[in-house]
């Protein structure tokens, strides 16, 4: 397995940010951003999207710049890779969908008054009201600003959220 290290991204990784206190692995396929995950390091997002790049080529693939994993023509072939690692165990079943996801968050936000930011957190990534209310103040104030929240609102929004909490 090969990370794919990036000189741009701020967390050194392709497709990996930093949100809050985690990092969100993100990918494209198909044309559209594909979410494949929230971690506690920028090492297992990463992990998690080279897993995605080295999928067999489908939709679930990553598209979009090359890696250094993918040899060039000339190139001689690479060594087998090591078998996979054993699948980790399942998730929980999910909550209904009006309580789950971006579903939840935009619930949140049209109590709130502030059902106008909703598309701006979804393509933040911030689709997930539950890692929303483990964020602190200063978190939550950065968030906000990353969605181009007015002051007002953003107030109101990391103090609604950490009332939440409570």
């Amino acid at each position: 397995l090969r990370l794919h290290l990036s000189s741009i991204t701020s967390t050194g990784y392709m497709g990996v940010r930093e949100r809050g206190a985690r990092f969100t692995a993100e990918a494209r396929a198909g044309g559209r951003k594909v979410h494949l995950g929230c971690f506690d390091t920028a090492v297992e997002a990463a992990v998690a999207y080279a897993r995605a790049a080295e999928a067999p080529e489908d939709s679930s693939r990553p598209s979009g710049g090359s890696s250094a994993a993918e040899p060039s023509p000339s190139a001689p072939a690479p060594p087998a890779p090591a078998p996979p690692a054993p699948a980790p165990p399942a998730p929980a079943p999910a909550p209904p969908a009006v309580w789950s996801g971006m579903a939840r968050v935009r619930r949140l936000l049209e109590r709130l008054g502030l059902a106008e930011y909703a598309a701006a957190l979804e393509e933040e990534g911030y689709d997930d009201a539950g890692f929303l209310l483990s964020l602190d103040r200063g978190e939550l104030t950065k968030v906000a600003a990353a969605v181009g929240m007015r002051p007002e609102h953003a107030g109101h929004f990391v103090e609604s959220v950490r009332q939440l909490k409570r």
